[in-house]
């Protein structure tokens, strides 16, 4: 890793103010070029980085990284935080570094407004004459990629490594010792579930995560569910219980923090979601992921370094986000036998673990959109699942809805 780009200078007594989301899934997201960055200053520059309250400054607790959190308050709207950063770091910042997604006109307005000299974001070439260096925004652009190009922009050697997040041994024997004396005992396999989403037109229906585990329970009699969520998403995993039936399910929707969910989501063999916050803190600890995408673009999201797997519906509007949701049902197009298939596949094929399939569940329909991703970790654990006659596709999507597409990543 390189000190600095040679056009790049900070004035002294000067630091760098680095702009990250609001969501706990892009602060996850974000790690990579946190990390670099972090690095790339120490010993030289501060290094301040915006998060809305300190739930989120949880996620990066055990990181080790150089940076000065900055906390907004959740209920200011733009320009009470945009006038809190100024009262904080005018004439302190040289270097305004915006996380991918985050707005490059936000990112111009607020560089001259704190003084500093240096802007660099992710933006569409309409928005480039307005900040010092940018790279290019793409809608299915890997996040990773564009935080590799920033950190080539200040001469910080790629490629980055993938988000991860460590686990302490203490949070570790916290989460083993709660599975053990819940009623999950040593079921296997362990299904992490987040049956909700703060955003509805990513919300897959949480009778859908439901009768997911009813028919996994088809081939996997022992299998056992965690549930992840914050209090306000109880009702939803209420609803993917009800529908599941009978089982071991330890319910953890408001039961938890942070730092315990991480804990939790470590011990799971497979983590089945939306396109949430979960489902990247999931993959950041080393738990492979099974995600439902519609409106966001699964190519550009998706975690693409877990042995993980995204279902997404072939159709012209997908993705649909363009920097805001508009109304969209395209979530409703991938039903619960997609997505049965899929975890079959990765419960039954999984690194380390012996292949029994179930029955012939094993396989995906071609009809499916699938965006492989890859592993960081090694599995170790193994079980037995016990034959059975899956239920066939058929409704949801069709051949003219999907199609299949495999990632790489060198």
């Amino acid at each position: 890793m390189t000190r600095a780009g040679k056009t790049l200078r900070i004035r002294d007594g000067r630091g760098v103010l680095i702009l990250d989301h609001q969501g706990i899934g892009n602060v996850v997201m974000s790690i990579p070029l946190l990390r670099a960055v972090s690095e790339w200053a120490r010993d030289r520059w501060p290094v301040w980085v915006t998060l809305e309250g300190p739930a989120r400054a949880q996620v990066l607790a055990q990181e080790g990284l150089n940076i000065i959190p900055i906390y907004y308050q959740p209920k200011c709207n733009a320009w009470e935080r945009l006038s809190a950063l100024r009262a904080a770091l005018q004439g302190r910042v040289d270097l305004v570094i915006a996380i991918p997604q985050i707005s490059a006109l936000k990112t111009a307005l607020l560089t001259p407004i704190l003084g500093a000299r240096h802007s660099v974001a992710e933006a569409m070439p309409r928005w480039s004459w307005a900040l010092s260096s940018t790279v290019r925004k793409g809608w299915t652009k890997p996040i990773l990629e564009s935080q590799q190009q920033i950190a080539a922009v200040l001469g910080i050697e790629a490629p980055l490594n993938p988000p991860s997040i460590r686990v302490t041994v203490d949070e570790a024997d916290w989460a083993r010792s709660t599975i053990a004396h819940s009623a999950l005992g040593s079921a296997k396999p362990l299904i992490g579930l987040h049956c909700s989403s703060g955003e509805p037109t990513k919300k897959w229906q949480a009778a859908n995560f439901g009768e997911v585990v009813r028919r996994l329970k088809c081939g996997f009699s022992d299998l056992a569910v965690i549930s992840f969520g914050s209090a306000a998403e109880r009702t939803d995993a209420d609803a993917a219980r009800l529908a599941a039936g009978p089982g071991p399910w330890l319910e953890g929707a408001g039961a938890w923090t942070i730092r315990q969910s991480l804990a939790m989501l470590h011990q799971c063999d497979l983590v089945i979601t939306a396109d949430t916050s979960i489902m990247h803190m999931a993959a950041a600890v080393g738990a492979r992921t099974l995600s439902v995408f519609a409106p966001t673009s699964a190519q550009r999201l998706a975690p693409s370094y877990n042995i993980g797997t995204a279902l997404f519906p072939r159709i012209a509007c997908c993705p649909c986000f363009r920097d805001r949701f508009k109304k969209c049902s395209c979530m409703n197009l991938i039903g619960p036998q997609h997505v049965v298939l899929a975890a079959r596949e990765l419960i039954c094929t999984a690194p380390g673990k012996s292949e029994h399939a179930a029955g012939d569940g094993c396989m995906l329909p071609s009809c499916l959109a699938q965006y492989e991703t890859y592993p960081t970790v090694n599995w170790q654990r193994s079980w037995r699942a016990e034959p059975c006659q899956p239920s066939r596709v058929s409704g949801g999507a069709t051949a003219h809805h999907c199609e299949t597409q495999t990632g790489s990543q060198s």
